[in-house]
């Protein structure tokens, strides 16, 4: 479904979301078409003076509504396509200053970084990836860029970080929620999305120590 959708608006396009125009460009996902990224985006929770990094950006969503408030933004992501359209939207959004984009594997390109707010809308269905594009809704046939993320993501906190994650009940949740608990967070479901298939879940956790 989510890859008929895209192939069906597969052109550049502006979309209207929260106010601000983000730009579309065909290979990056479309924050519309779930409505997870819009959710998080709607729930961001930001301080003032934050150094953010949002995992896995797409079009640059997050990293525009948090760049309102953060010091700075890192948003990274794979499918170079994508790093191009967050920096396009981080320039019509007038938060060019304050938004740095990297081309990279989840926490690859930040290593040895330690961040105030860890964003991330992960792909959580448990498909295999048949290219960059896919890699926005497929983590692997066993999760595995979920175990990938959840072995990583407390080395780039520090004791007052938050992480702010969407997820689904499409995928395993309770195993989500078990994974980072394990990997020394403790996790809340702060809001919940009910869809006609599914529910969206925003995850909000920080460290235990």
């Amino acid at each position: 479904m989510l890859k008929l959708s895209h192939k069906l608006l597969n052109f550049s396009r502006i979309e209207k979301i929260n106010g601000k125009l983000i730009y579309v460009s065909p290979g990056v996902f479309n924050p519309k078409i779930s409505l997870s990224s819009v959710f998080l985006a709607k729930n961001l929770e930001v301080r003032e003076g934050d150094y953010v990094l949002d995992l896995g950006c797409g079009t640059g969503i997050q990293a525009v509504f948090a760049a309102e408030k953060a010091r700075k933004v890192v948003a990274t992501d794979v499918n170079p396509l994508a790093v191009k359209c967050t920096w396009i939207n981080a320039l019509i959004n007038g938060v060019a200053g304050k938004v740095e984009v990297r081309l990279g594997d989840l926490f690859e390109p930040v290593k040895g970084e330690v961040f105030d707010l860890i964003i991330f809308n992960p792909p959580y269905l448990p498909v295999n990836p048949q290219g960059d594009l896919d890699r926005a809704w497929a983590a692997g046939a066993n999760l595995e860029l979920l175990k990938r993320f959840l072995a990583e993501v407390a080395s780039h906190m520090h004791r007052e970080s938050l992480l702010e994650v969407v997820f689904s009940t499409l995928s395993n949740l309770n195993w989500f929620l078990k994974g980072l608990r394990r990997a020394g967070l403790k996790p809340s479901i702060a809001k919940v999305k009910r869809l006609p298939f599914e529910k969206l879940v925003l995850i909000k956790a920080r460290p235990r120590f």
